[in-house]
């Protein structure tokens, strides 16, 4: 992974993120219809979250594989799953991608990229 520096993310949002490696499986949630998408593209496109949190920010958001599984953060996840979406695909990724991890209390275990991910780098998809 080359190095690099929160420069490159949005100035009103630098504060909340730092960079971030691991080896372990990143988990992205995604519409069955995007996902089909995914499989035409080629690739995750980052997309900007409006009107939601870090609104601007064009990035692919993640969990860390540990961090999400712990039991607090699992019930997030799920309740963040149920409640957008029916018919969700949860992907498990390795990328080499510049990764950055939330400094936010409460969203300690959001890890995003602002690089596009190759469908290569998705591992397994699951429906949920």
């Amino acid at each position: 992974m080359n190095s690099h520096s929160v420069n490159i993310i949005p100035e009103q949002y630098r504060n909340d993120w730092s960079p971030y490696k691991t080896d372990k499986f990143l988990i992205h949630c995604t519409k069955k219809e995007n996902w089909d998408e995914i499989q035409k593209t080629g690739f995750i496109e980052p997309r900007d979250p409006s009107p939601h949190h870090w609104a601007g920010m064009k990035a692919i958001y993640f969990f860390n594989e540990d961090n999400a599984l712990s039991p607090e953060n699992l019930q997030k996840m799920q309740a963040h799953e149920e409640k957008n979406h029916e018919g969700l695909v949860r992907l498990y990724i390795k990328t080499q991608n510049k990764l950055y991890k939330s400094n936010e209390a409460g969203r300690s275990f959001h890890i995003m990229t602002l690089d596009p991910i190759p469908l290569s780098e998705i591992v397994k998809s699951e429906k949920i």
